[in-house]
Formats: structure tokens, C-alpha cells, sequence
């Protein structure tokens, strides 16, 4: 429990997902390894959130309504207030296309769905661990 006025300093992970039942998954798996969790439903409100408050890596689907990973990837990129935030894409439309499409816009990895927890849990400490690399 934290102190009356003390920060919370966990990691930050912005899950932008829009199933409901997915992102609260991802969620619990990660705020069990001890992160601190923020949710979005789809692309724009991942944008909104990265911007008024810096998570330590966000993580994208593709596939959301008003607007989809690879739009949210390029718009957290040419922002300077998000440009240095890495991203992990999490897919089931992990076609080569895509994949391609995401790192070359500058997301750090890809994940495809289905995938296993603990495969989960290394890629994310995996693109932590890179983001410090760069900074």
C-alpha cells in the first residue's frame, strides 16, 4: 500500500487493446510481474493517454476502431513528447506485411496472438530492457 502522497514508481504499461476481456488479461499478467497498468480501447485514446503522462513502454494491437497500431505508431513517433517510448506490437495479424510495416515505423517488437504468458513477459522486459539501451 502506498503512503498518503507517495508516487507510485513501478514501470508504466500502457495496454491500448480493444477486447475488453484481452486487455484486462494482458493487464493482471503484467501487473503481477509488478508493473503499474494504464488501459486504452483503441488507438487514438493510446495516443492521448502517451501523451499526458509517459508510460515506460506501450503496448499496440493492430486491429482497433478510430484508429488502428500502425496509425497510433506513427502518431507516438512524430511526436517528441512520445517518440522515444518503446512499443511492442501485439497481433493476430502478424502477417510479414505487418510486422515490416511496425518496426519500420519504429516499434521495438511484435508478438503474435495467441501467445503464452510467459513468452509475454519476456518481450516485455526484453523491449524495457532495449528502451534503457537507447536512452
Amino acid at each position: 500500500m502506498a503512503l498518503f502522497g507517495s508516487k507510485d514508481e513501478r514501470p508504466t504499461i500502457l495496454i491500448a487493446e480493444d477486447d475488453m476481456v484481452l486487455r484486462s488479461v494482458v493487464g493482471s499478467i503484467l501487473e503481477a510481474e509488478g508493473y503499474r497498468i494504464l488501459e486504452a480501447a483503441n488507438g487514438q485514446e493510446a495516443v492521448e493517454m502517451a501523451r499526458a503522462e509517459p508510460p515506460a513502454i506501450i503496448i499496440l494491437d493492430i486491429q482497433m476502431p478510430l484508429m488502428n497500431g500502425i496509425q497510433a505508431t506513427a502518431a507516438l513517433r512524430a511526436d517528441p513528447k512520445t517518440a522515444a517510448i518503446p512499443i511492442l506490437i501485439c497481433s493476430a495479424h502478424g502477417t510479414f506485411d505487418n510486422v515490416e510495416q511496425c518496426l519500420a515505423l519504429g516499434a521495438k517488437d511484435f508478438i503474435i496472438k495467441p501467445f503464452d504468458t510467459a513468452r509475454l513477459r519476456d518481450k516485455v522486459k526484453a523491449v524495457l530492457a532495449k528502451g534503457k539501451e537507447t536512452k
